[in-house]
Order: structure tokens, then C-alpha cells, then sequence
């Protein structure tokens, strides 16, 4: 039983792979046209699993990510109020996850460990909502994508989305900084515990806004 189970999970997974990778292929240019935006910085991602962690200022943030890094099946952690039917339905079918942002859901951190153990690209906005026209050096960093980088073992791809005011409309340019990938044995250097690694971690991603890069 357990082995039909995991011919079953495979090509689930597999199903939802190609589905991703077609529906990005096919509405990649859609997207670069509703949010025109550059990438700086290396959007090749490390083999193997990893977390991608960007600050969170519209609901484009996603589609752009997306296409950023489109060589790669990205899965993302949202928050469960979008699952709703049909967008719920689609939302499944590309891979993401619902999570629940007013307690501490175990299960959701659980899919993204297992996800980036399993040498996919998981993204985690550390914000945990969007916050247009805020500085984000001043919201509120959680310490999930930290557990589960230490969990999975898997590095943090940081990741600076900035636009105009910190605020996205349609046809509003993006530049979308991709950072080093900071790698497990880093961590300690940002803070013992999960939120505060974390925090410090966004705070160095947030300094992307004005250097333009990494160093």
C-alpha cells in the first residue's frame, strides 16, 4: 500500500510539475506586460532545494517571482483565504499550499520542509502579508522560513522586490534583486533563534534597496 501510495504522490507531483511549467510558459509574457520588471543579480538557483524569500508589497509579487525564476517549479505558502473556489482549484494545481495566518499551522510548515527536502524551491514571504507603501525594515518579520531552511537544511534565497513608493500598479515598473544564497552554515551568524535569524536576515535583504546588490 505504501508503495502504490508513493507511485501515486510521484506522479501527482509530477502532474503539477508539468502543469506549473506550462502555465508559466504560457503566461509568462502576460505577466511581463501587466508588471514590466527587471531582474538583477543571479536568478539561477542552487540545485537542489532551497527558500525563497522576498519582502511583500502586492499580489503581483507572485506571477513576478514566478517568472523570474521559471526554470525552476516554485512552491508557495499563501495564505488560506485565497483557496477559495475556483481560485482555490488553480492554486492546487500550481503547487501552492495554504496556510493559517492567525495560529501556528504546523501543517503548512510540514509541506514546506518536506518540499525543499525533497529538492523543490519553496517560497515564503517572512512578512507573512502584503504591505504596499510601508518600509519593510519596519513590519513584521516571523521566523518560519528560518525553521524550515534549518529542517530542510536547505539554503535562503533573499529576494528584494522594489517598486515605485513600495507600491505596484499595472503597467508599474519592478526591479526584482536577487541575493546570494545564504547557505545553512550562515545562519548562526544572523541569531540563535528562528525569528530573530530571520529578522536580521530581511533587514540585510531590505539594504538591496539601495545598493542594488548583495555586497
Amino acid at each position: 500500500m505504501s508503495e502504490r501510495k508513493s507511485l501515486s504522490q510521484n506522479k501527482k507531483e509530477e502532474k503539477t510539475s508539468r502543469f506549473y511549467t506550462n502555465f508559466v510558459a504560457t503566461f509568462h509574457g502576460l505577466a511581463e506586460f501587466l508588471w514590466p520588471h527587471t531582474a538583477k543579480g543571479s536568478t539561477t538557483l542552487p540545485e537542489g532545494g532551497c527558500v525563497i524569500c522576498p519582502n511583500h508589497i502586492s499580489f503581483a509579487d507572485i506571477p513576478v517571482i514566478a517568472c523570474v525564476f521559471r526554470g525552476r517549479v516554485l512552491k508557495y505558502m499563501a495564505k488560506k483565504e485565497l483557496f477559495f473556489w475556483p481560485l482555490g482549484v488553480l492554486f492546487r494545481a500550481l503547487g501552492a499550499y495554504p496556510v493559517d495566518r492567525k495560529k501556528g499551522d504546523v501543517g503548512a510548515i510540514k509541506t514546506a520542509i518536506a518540499a525543499a527536502e525533497a529538492g523543490e524551491c519553496a517560497v515564503i514571504f517572512p512578512q507573512g502579508h502584503r504591505n504596499p507603501g510601508v518600509d519593510p525594515r519596519e513590519t513584521e518579520v516571523h521566523g518560519g522560513a528560518m525553521l524550515v531552511a534549518r529542517k530542510a537544511n536547505a539554503p535562503i534565497i533573499p529576494v528584494y522586490i522594489k517598486a515605485k513608493n513600495r507600491r505596484v500598479r499595472f503597467f508599474s515598473k519592478m526591479e526584482i534583486i536577487v541575493g546570494n544564497p545564504v547557505y545553512p552554515e550562515s545562519f548562526g551568524e544572523y541569531g540563535e533563534t528562528n525569528n530573530e535569524a530571520m529578522k536580521n536576515l530581511f533587514l540585510r535583504t531590505c539594504e538591496m534597496e539601495e545598493t542594488g546588490s548583495w555586497s
